[in-house]
């Protein structure tokens, strides 16, 4: 599903939200100063953890927003995010790695991160994979939460709809396809009353 845009910014974004599962549920919250370029101090939350990921991790960040709440409120919630990283890790060689004079992997799993990010926090409850999180405008959401992101990246992300060393999803050609007709750019689509033909 993912275009190649999303295949390297998701491995990040996923990756911040494992770190932050970790710091919010396992750290110690502690306010520290900060100073930015300009000079100006300020004061930040953080959470520290006290063993070997503190120097690892990535900081806690988003921990309010819907996908980061969804990810800790469970281990299988962790655990699902977790192997979603991997298999986009696995995306990310076949996209760009294998395929250049020096292979390179994501920086996710190079850096070791990923492997390390496998055990899940010590203090995150059990309880089963729950509903997931859908964060997008409510005019794309739908019963179904796949049919959902499809009808949000359909009608929000159709800008260098690129999948590199894939052929494009067949969900994503019948969408652009029916939406190019009807209004000449994409826009979001109904694919459960799509007819049209593939390709």
């Amino acid at each position: 599903m993912h275009k190649d845009q999303h295949t390297v910014k998701m491995i990040v974004e996923s990756a911040q939200m494992l770190c932050t599962a970790h710091r919010l549920l396992d750290g110690t919250e502690v306010v520290v100063t900060k100073t930015n370029k300009n000079g100006v101090k300020r004061k930040v939350k953080e959470w520290q953890l006290a063993d070997h990921r503190e120097p690892l991790l990535y900081r806690a960040t988003h921990a309010n927003h819907p996908c980061s709440i969804w990810c800790r409120e469970t281990v299988e919630n962790y655990l699902w995010l977790h192997t979603l990283t991997a298999a986009l890790c696995d995306e990310y060689w076949h996209r760009y790695g294998k395929h250049k004079d020096k292979p390179r992997q994501h920086k996710v799993r190079a850096s070791g991160l990923l492997d390390l990010l496998a055990t899940p926090p010590r203090n995150i409850p059990c309880g089963g994979l729950t509903p997931f999180a859908v964060a997008m405008p409510d005019q794309y959401k739908v019963d179904d939460v796949v049919k959902s992101y499809h009808n949000y990246y359909l009608g929000e992300k159709t800008g260098f709809m690129r999948y590199t060393h894939r052929e494009m999803p067949d969900w994503v050609k019948k969408g652009l396809f029916k939406n190019t007709l009807k209004y000449g750019k994409p826009k979001t689509v109904d694919l459960e009353q799509s007819d049209l033909p593939i390709g």
